[in-house]
C-alpha cells in the first residue's frame, strides 16, 4: 500500500520544518524498552496510571522488528488504556522510538472524524412569488432564501455550514397583470466547509499543521536511518469539550450495530493513530497503529476489567459513565455528535 493510498482518507501529506526536530526529544527523556524496535510505549513522568500494549495482550510491548524490505512487512495494532478522567482532565501522552538503521522515512498521522454530518445538497432551488412579496410554491427554499438540510446554521448561529456541491435559483415573479416572468441564476456553490465538521485528535493535537481546505496534514519525518524519538502530548479535554469522544477513539462495533460508527466512516475519516515506516521508494516497511479506550471505574481499570460500566455513584448519584466516548456519544446507527463532543 502507498503512501498516497494509505492517507487517502484523510488530506495531502505535510512536510513540517525539520531543523530542531530533536530538541528536547532526547532519548534519555523517552522510555524505549527494547532498542531494536520501532516502538511506541507509555511515558513514565505522567503522575497518572496508563496502559500502552497490543490488542491482542496489554502486557506485550507495542512494538516490531523491521526487517527492512516489502516482502517483510509487518505490522502491530495497539491500545492506550486510560481512566475517564484522567482522559479529561490531564490529557494523553505516549512516546516513540526508532531505532538507527530502520526507516528512511516516518510518517504519522492522528485520529479524526466527522461530528456534523457532511452532505451534497440539492442542486435546484426554486420559488414564485408575488408583486407584494409573498412566496409560494418554494423548493428547496425558505421566503426566497436557499435551503440545505446540512447547513445546521440555519438552526443555531454557532453550528458549522456542512452542505457542498452547486446549485441554480428559478425565480418566477407574478405581476399585477397576471402574466409572469421567470430566470434562472448561474451555478452556485452551498458554501459548506468540511474541515469544520470534523474533529478528533488530529485537529486537538496542539503540533498540528493545516491544509488550505482546513484539515491536519499527516508529518513525514526524513530519518534516512538515523535513531529518532518523539514525545507526543495532548492537552486535558476539559478546557474546550464535554466528552472525552476527541482522544477516546477505541470503539466497539457491536455499540453500533456491528459497524463502525457513522463518524468514522465519513470521507476525511481516520480511525487510529499510525505510524509508518518507509524506505526512500516510498515503500511501506511496517505500521504501528493505536487506539484509545477510555475507562468508567478506577477499580475496573486496575482489575482489568470491564471498561464500559454503567449505573450510579454511591455518593453523588451521578452515572458512573462520566464522560461520553462512541458507545454513548452516538449509539447504534445515523447519528452525529454535533453539540455533544
Amino acid at each position: 500500500m502507498t503512501f498516497l493510498l494509505a492517507l487517502a482518507a484523510c488530506v495531502e501529506p505535510g512536510t513540517p520544518d525539520l531543523s530542531d526536530w530533536t530538541e528536547g526529544y532526547e532519548a534519555d527523556d523517552v522510555v524505549v524498552e527494547d532498542p531494536a524496535r520501532f516502538q511506541l510505549n507509555a511515558s513514565d513522568d505522567l503522575g497518572y496510571p496508563m496502559r500502552l500494549g497490543t490488542v491482542d495482550d496489554m502486557e506485550l510491548n507495542c512494538g516490531l522488528e523491521v526487517e527492512g524490505t516489502v516482502e517483510g512487512y509487518e505490522e502491530v495494532n495497539c491500545r492506550i488504556d486510560q481512566s475517564e478522567l484522567d482522559l479529561y482532565g490531564s490529557g494523553m501522552s505516549f512516546d516513540l522510538y526508532i531505532p538507527t538503521g530502520t526507516c528512511e522515512y516516518v510518517v504519522y498521522q492522528h485520529p479524526q472524524f466527522e461530528v456534523w454530518e457532511v452532505g451534497t445538497g440539492p442542486t435546484e432551488v426554486s420559488f414564485s412569488f408575488n408583486s407584494d412579496g409573498t412566496f409560494y410554491d418554494e423548493v428547496n427554499s425558505i421566503n426566497g432564501v436557499p435551503y440545505c438540510q446540512y447547513d445546521y446554521s440555519w438552526a443555531d448561529q454557532y453550528a458549522p455550514n456542512c452542505c457542498t456541491g452547486t446549485y441554480q435559483i428559478t425565480a418566477t415573479v407574478e405581476q399585477d397583470d397576471g402574466t409572469s416572468l421567470s430566470s434562472t441564476s448561474p451555478a452556485l456553490g452551498w458554501g459548506g466547509l468540511e474541515s469544520d465538521c470534523y474533529d478528533g485528535a488530529a485537529f486537538w493535537n496542539p503540533e498540528a499543521s493545516f491544509a488550505v481546505n482546513g484539515f491536519p496534514l499527516a508529518t513525514i519525518v526524513p530519518l534516512y536511518g538515523a535513531e529518532f524519538t518523539k514525545r507526543f502530548e495532548w492537552d486535558a479535554l476539559s478546557t474546550d469539550y464535554f466528552s472525552n469522544m476527541v482522544l477516546a477513539s477505541y470503539y466497539d462495533p457491536n455499540d453500533h450495530d456491528g459497524m463502525a460508527p457513522e463518524g468514522l466512516m465519513a470521507d476525511y475519516s481516520y480511525t487510529h493513530h499510525t505510524f509508518e515506516c518507509y524506505d526512500h521508494a516510498e515503500e511501506l516497511l511496517a505500521r504501528i497503529t493505536l487506539d484509545v479506550r477510555e475507562w468508567n471505574e478506577q477499580s475496573e481499570y486496575l482489575d482489568s476489567g470491564d471498561p464500559d460500566t454503567t449505573g450510579t455513584e454511591p455518593v453523588t448519584g451521578l452515572p458512573i459513565d462520566d464522560r461520553d466516548d462512541w458507545a454513548t456519544g452516538t449509539p447504534g446507527t445515523g447519528t452525529w455528535i454535533q453539540f455533544g463532543l
